[in-house]
Order: C-alpha cells, then structure tokens, then sequence
C-alpha cells in the first residue's frame, strides 16, 4: 500500500512539476516564434535579397563593404535593416487567412556563405506591419520597439534607390500628401492630395483657396511626381555656403505616413568669376546645419512660379 500512495505522490508530484514549468517557462513557446521572426546574429549575413512585384535589391557584403551590384550604397541604410530584423517583436498572431493588403509584399532572405539563414514575406505599414514566416501559415503583427513612428515598410524597402549613397528624397507621386512652395518675393502657396487623387490650391496666411476649375492637373501630377531620387553631390562644411542673399526659394513636402522635408534654396556662386553656377545651387535641408550642394535638375522643376500650375499660363 505504501508503494502504491509514493507512486501517486509521485505522479502528482509530477503533474505539478509540470504545471508550474508550463506557468514559468512561457519564453518555450516564444522562442519558437522567435526564431521564424528575428534574424540572429546579423553581423554573419553576407547576402539580402529583397524581392517584389516589379523590384528586387540583390545587397552583398564584400570585405565588410555592402554593394549592390559593384555599387557602393548607403551603408547606413542596410544597418538599419539588419538592426530592424534582429529586433523586430511580435504584437499579435494571425491564425486565419489573410485578406490580400493592398500593399505588395516584399520577400526578404537573409543569407550566409551561399545558405538561406531566415525567409519571411512583410507587408502592410505603419501599425499594421505584418510578418509571414516562410513555411508558416500564420502572420504576425510586428513592430520594432522604442521606434514606434518609424515605418517598417521603409527600412524593408525593395525601391533600389532606397540603398544608394547621397539620396535625400524619394517619395512616390501617390505617396506625396502636401507641397509648399515659397518663391523669393512671392507670396507661398501650397497644393494638396486628398486620397482620391484630387487637389487643392491655398496661400498660407492669407486663408484662401484657389478655383480647383483653372488648375492644369497634369502639371500638378508632374509636380508631385518630382520628388522621386533627389540626390546631393556633396556635404560642405562651410555654414557661410548658404549665403542670405542668394536666397531663391523655400520647398515644404509632406508625405501621407508624416515624412517632411523643408529644402531652403541658395544660388551658388560660379567656380570662376562672377555670376552663379549654373548647374548646382546650395541647399539646407531640415535641421541639418551644413549645406548640401544639389543639381538644378532637380530644384528648377520645383521652383516654378503658381502661374505654371494653371490651364492659361501663357
């Protein structure tokens, strides 16, 4: 009998045993998950490759240099996506099927020395930023903690340009919510998108709006289709560059996710003699206190007086 009652004991013993390992050792699971979601030990990576519908980066790490092709790129920028994957936290798990987003997904592969490391699909954005494991028929909600109002969709970008060197601005024209446009001398105005693709003309500061009847909509669409691969040449180190009084214009551009870029517009002086250059102009560009040089191909586009955006603007 008393074998019997320490053999009971025994077994509660261990079903107890168990319980309490189950209420104390939940990271079991976790880690599980863990592991199809963030990319351990990203300083081994030496190959990504991002791929959508119409785009595929190919970033390959060469004697601790990342490339895209035989390019340099913007070092920084594939940082932030190792960093991104080896932080990345689950908020929420989807067991049921998901609806189409009408975002593309991005398939994203992280390999070393020719062997897949970790495979994932990652679509949608903002606080809606889904993760599907390669394999796995659930997706997880993810978000990377303490930068909450960063756009994951972003830093898992498959846009090419998105990794290049001395990229300052590229915004797709459906992506653009605002533009402001304060010439020297002239009063601002300010055009705007709504989500239907229609715009707005007002002046900041006067609290009026423009007849939507005499605005050429194809010249607006050309606009917003401008801040597409804005690039500077260079950083210089001379705050004095952007001289007052060569000020030409100010340009304001909002995207629809909060992206803001405010570029205050000077002429450059000549590499020789008087007068200005006549293919770059000196730029600040945000809180940024030194000046960028930038190529008048991208700026005369945008500093085209209100009178351009109009059907009769002869």
């Amino acid at each position: 009998m008393r074998s019997k009652s320490a053999i009971y004991w025994i077994l509660a013993l261990a079903a107890l045993l168990t319980a309490v390992l189950m209420l104390l050792k939940p990271w079991d699971r976790t880690s599980l998950i863990d592991r199809k979601v963030k990319l351990r030990d990203g300083t081994r990576i030496d190959s990504i490759v991002l791929s959508g519908t119409y785009d595929t980066v190919s970033l390959v790490r060469n004697k601790g240099k990342w490339l895209m092709g035989e390019e340099d790129v913007n070092q920084v920028a594939v940082e932030n996506l190792l960093y991104a994957a080896g932080h990345l936290q689950v908020v929420s798990v989807y067991d049921d099927p998901l609806q189409p987003d009408k975002e593309d997904p991005v398939r994203v592969s992280f390999f070393h020395a020719g062997r897949s490391i970790l495979t994932y699909r990652v679509t949608g954005g903002g606080k809606r930023f889904l993760l599907l494991p390669e394999g796995d028929k659930r997706a997880f909600r993810v978000e990377l903690p303490g930068y909450a109002g960063n756009n994951l969709r972003d830093v898992f970008s498959v846009r090419p340009n998105h990794f290049r060197k001395h990229l300052l601005i590229d915004l797709l024209p459906s992506e653009v919510r605002e533009v402001e446009v304060a010439r020297k001398g002239e009063d601002p105005f300010r055009f705007t998108m709504d989500d239907s693709g229609h715009f707005t003309c007002t002046f900041p500061g006067l609290d009026s709006v423009a007849d939507p009847q005499g605005l050429d909509e194809l010249s607006l669409r050309l606009l917003f289709s401008y801040f597409t691969n804005i690039r500077f040449e260079q950083k210089l180190d001379e705050k004095s560059a952007a001289d007052p009084g060569r000020f030409m214009a100010t340009l304001r551009v909002e995207s629809r996710t909060g992206e803001k870029h405010t570029l205050d517009i000077y002429s450059m002086p000549a590499d020789k003699g008087p007068g200005d250059h006549i293919y770059k102009a000196v730029v600040m560009h945000n809180d940024d206190p030194f000046p960028l040089v930038i190529k008048y191909i991208y700026l005369d586009v945008l500093m085209r007086p209100l009178r351009a955006y109009y059907v009769d603007n002869g």
